[in-house]
């Protein structure tokens, strides 16, 4: 039998908050025991285009990524004339020291925050081209990040503006801040159509907090949106490794408890359910349901041709009866074979 959730503690993880460095109401301090409180082990706190490290901060039971939120200029008529958005990526550090980011910090650390920014400068572009940011990618995996794409739908991605970045570790399958603000961040399709494109990408469900509510409208956006990340040990290169591996799923509330393959057989278990699927890009798609109760197990059989082609894969959605969910990552061919 192969487990493709390792067999090992999961802990909960934020990938994606703001502190009073940047433009959240919290200081990281006071970050880290909101997430500690609610059941955290991980937190990363992605301050906009200034990195600092939180080392300090980390606990036995508590562990703090080094990382740092990006935004590089687009300009589209679709905006209006001359209109401009950003598109974000949060930079998550292998190296928890490293403090890097590819242009000049255009909002400087307010004076009143006691933390000093010792940011290398790569001197890179801010535009927002898909070469552009290619570029900023593949220079962001060089310096030792792994490279998240942020909330698509709220920065007005559309198909087929995402299609051709390169180099991404993940992606923002669902993003707690954008819909507090009214969009639609609920990314499914946009993870399908680069998954379809050959992209190995890590869904990722992400408060964005910068706050316990958000600042424009009081909606909650701290522990909305979660990943849980498989690891025996709760270092910083242990959590990291788990990272690259993929031994993780993504969550607004459900839990998966174990995901295994024996032969063609997959079993997935998780909390109460209202559903689980299987989605493959092969058209192979299987719904259990828990006919007007809750399901706990799903089993299922790997599809043919799931099996047969290379750049085939499949992934799970866990819905609950409220509606919340958790999702997989994409298993491709080559995991699936007994």
């Amino acid at each position: 039998m192969k487990y493709l959730l390792p067999n090992v503690p999961f802990h909960k993880a934020c990938l994606h908050a703001h502190s009073n460095i940047s433009d959240g109401k919290l200081s990281p301090e006071e970050l880290r025991e909101e997430y500690k409180a609610r059941g955290y082990s991980i937190l990363a706190i992605t301050d906009h285009s200034v990195m600092v490290e939180h080392q300090a901060l980390s606990q036995p039971d508590f562990l703090m990524l080094t990382g740092v939120e990006i935004d590089l200029d687009i300009y589209s008529d679709r905006f209006g004339e001359g209109g401009r958005r950003e598109r974000h990526l949060c930079l998550i550090g292998k190296d928890p020291k490293k403090q890097w980011i590819p242009y000049t910090d255009p909002r400087p650390i307010p004076s009143s925050v006691p933390y000093e920014a010792t940011n290398e400068i790569a001197g890179m572009s801010r535009l927002g081209t898909t070469e552009n940011t290619n570029l900023v990618i593949a220079e962001c995996n060089r310096q030792g990040f792994l490279v998240i794409y942020n909330h698509p739908t709220g920065s007005g991605d559309r198909y087929p503006d995402y299609c051709d970045l390169q180099g991404l570790w993940g992606m923002e399958y669902r993003n707690g801040d954008t819909i507090a603000h009214g969009a639609d961040e609920n990314n499914g399709r946009v993870y399908d159509d680069l998954l379809d494109l050959g992209h190995h990408l890590m869904p990722v469900c992400a408060d964005d907090t910068h706050g316990i509510i958000s600042k424009r409208n009081g909606y909650p956006t701290l522990d909305m949106n979660w990943n849980m990340v498989g690891t025996e040990k709760l270092d910083y290169d242990s959590v990291i490794a788990a990272l690259e591996r993929g031994d993780l799923y993504a969550s607004c509330g459900p839990e998966i408890t174990s995901l295994t393959l024996d032969g063609d057989t997959l079993r997935l278990t998780c909390s109460p359910a209202d559903r689980v699927q299987m989605f493959s890009n092969t058209g192979a798609h299987v719904l259990v349901h828990g006919n007007g109760g809750t399901v706990t197990e799903a089993i299922f059989k790997v599809p043919p041709k799931t099996k047969v082609y290379r750049d085939a894969y499949l992934r799970f959605i866990v819905t609950a009866p409220d509606g919340s969910y958790a999702v997989t990552r994409a298993y491709w061919s080559a995991e699936l074979q007994p």
